[in-house]
């Protein structure tokens, strides 16, 4: 609705719709109560009119004098003197032939009634109606006479003025036209303070300018890259949108139905009742891994719903596949130039002295030991990233002091389309860098990490051993806990995302006691069913 090409505001609508119904309704009652008291006073008055008119017939003084010569000088002073007395307008007796015995006006007597609605009465009926007579409209009551031998000698009518009826409608009328009047003016003060409360709650925000921004919402959820789903205190999802339809596999009727039907391992009602965040989290849905992240809703410090965000991780890792591999071999490459920086010194130190001998042959010695390694990585690991990783955890441990053995059974093969190297260099990694913090407590020559990579027909097995001081069994569960490390506080990351992508790739993860002297950590990984 405009006004003058200005769109109205909301406080506007409310006023005039409830302005609206209002008048109308009112306009209603207005006519509803008209009609019925009008009827109700005209049936009263009637009645009252016939009442009085039955009364008055049976006088003794119409009963002798009615139809008598000279009974008009009778009978006028006794229906004046109740006429007076009922407040009525008139009191007419006539006789049979329709001639007044009595009347307000006494010149009228001896002269035939006014109205034509005499006639039944004359025929012995009593009743009420309306008609214009000598002295103006009226609401009109007859009733037949009797004399004393049974025979009918005349009629009464007793009559009303139409004008004192109206005047008594308008009476009550007035007060009903007040009370509406006085309801309208309240309803019109309550509707503006409804309207004030309820545009308060929208922000002050017309519905209009509430209307663009859910446009606007809806424009740019649909064209994020990243599912979001909602979900109310009930944990009911509120909001799924169209990457979150696409990758739960589910259409927008998933809006109202519990979120534990949409996606059974969710962990939305666990941000409910804790309150805390969840970042950065793998999840498998519909044999999807996704990273989501979950986020509670709080409004003035009430948790009152929840969000997560989630994006399809093989898309995230093809972004990130590049970057992940070059940072591995930037990594490989730092640790062996640090590596050869310090044996360069050591030969440069030689070489000062004069012992050219000991100089050649701790280089060809650690030439040798590059070779040996670098040669048996290439024959035994075919995915070059985790030759890469291998390489450079080999230079690590070298740096830290550590024999870093990779046994001769180690033998990976080229990983099926449906298992990324990327995880499993990202166990491995994690699994192989537990074990030097562990030895790193133990003297210098007993510093040990023994790795063992193996794929068969089934899967890959990975086994890290170390001679650290192992893991006791009461903690061998906790270990794997978010946050959980006999370290110090602000570590417990490692260990708890291998252990969560070994679930996501279907695979399990075992601790025990290595056979040098500290804990041995087994990671067994089934191929997908499509590559077996």
């Amino acid at each position: 609705m405009r006004f003058f090409n200005k769109p109205l505001s909301l406080q506007s609508h409310v006023l005039i719709l409830v302005f609206l119904v209002l008048l109308i309704a009112f306009i209603l009652v207005g006519l509803i109560v008209s009609h019925t008291v009008r009827s109700e006073l005209e049936y009263r008055i009637g009645m009252q009119a016939l009442n009085i008119a039955r009364a008055v017939a049976k006088q003794d003084v119409l009963k002798r004098y009615l139809g008598q010569p000279d009974g008009a000088r009778y009978i006028q002073p006794v229906m004046e003197d109740i006429r007076k007395a009922t407040g009525a307008l008139f009191i007419v007796a006539i006789d049979n032939d329709g001639i007044r015995y009595s009347h307000p006006v006494p010149e009228r007597i001896g002269q035939h009634v006014v109205g034509g609605d005499e006639g039944p009465a004359l025929e012995g009926q009593e009743y009420v109606s309306v008609a214009r007579g000598t002295l103006g409209i009226s609401q009109r009551g007859f009733a037949p006479v009797y004399g004393y031998d049974g025979r009918q000698v005349g009629a009464v009518l007793v009559g009303f003025l139409t004008d004192d009826v109206n005047a008594q409608i308008n009476k009550v009328l007035d007060q009903v036209y007040l009370a509406m009047a006085t309801g309208v003016i309240i309803a019109m003060a309550g509707s503006f303070f409804v309207a004030e409360r309820v545009k308060a709650t929208m922000f002050n925000m017309e519905p209009v300018e509430i209307a663009a921004l859910l446009e606007e919402r809806d424009a740019i959820l649909a064209s994020l890259h990243e599912g979001l789903l909602a979900v109310d205190k009930a944990g009911r999802v509120t909001l799924a949108n169209q990457e979150a339809q696409r990758i739960l596999k589910c259409g927008p009727d998933i809006v109202g139905r519990p979120v534990e039907e949409v996606i059974p391992n969710t962990r939305l009602p666990v941000v409910l009742k804790t309150g805390k965040p969840e970042l950065n989290h793998e999840q498998l849905i519909n044999d999807v891994v996704i990273v989501t992240s979950r986020v509670p809703i709080k409004v003035k410090g009430t948790v009152v719903g929840a969000v997560a965000s989630f994006r399809d991780k093989t898309e995230v890792k093809q972004m990130a596949e590049e970057l992940t591999g070059v940072k591995r071999y930037a990594e490989a490459l730092r640790t062996q130039t640090h590596e050869f920086r310090n044996r360069l010194h050591t030969i440069a130190g030689l070489i000062q002295l004069g012992d050219y001998d000991q100089a050649l042959n701790y280089t060809m010695e650690a030439i040798d030991r590059q070779q040996d390694l670098l040669a048996f990585l290439n024959r035994k690991v075919r995915p070059v990233s985790l030759t890469a990783l291998l390489l450079g955890k080999g230079g690590r441990a070298r740096e830290l002091g550590i024999k870093f053995t990779l046994l001769p059974e180690t033998h990976v093969d080229e990983l099926p389309g449906g298992v990324d190297a990327d995880d499993i260099g990202t166990i491995v990694g994690n699994l192989i860098e537990n074990a030097f913090e562990a030895v790193l407590t133990q003297p210098p020559e007993n510093r040990r990490v023994e790795v063992c990579l193996e794929t068969g027909e089934e899967g890959l097995e990975i086994d890290v051993a170390d001679s650290g001081p192992g893991v006791p069994p009461e903690l061998r569960t906790r270990i794997f806990e978010s946050g959980f490390s006999t370290k110090s506080e602000g570590r417990g990351i490692g260990l708890a995302l291998v252990d969560q992508l070994v679930k996501n790739l279907r695979g399990t993860i075992s601790v025990g006691d290595s056979a040098i002297g500290g804990a041995l950590f087994t990671v067994k990984i089934p191929w997908p069913e499509e590559v077996k």
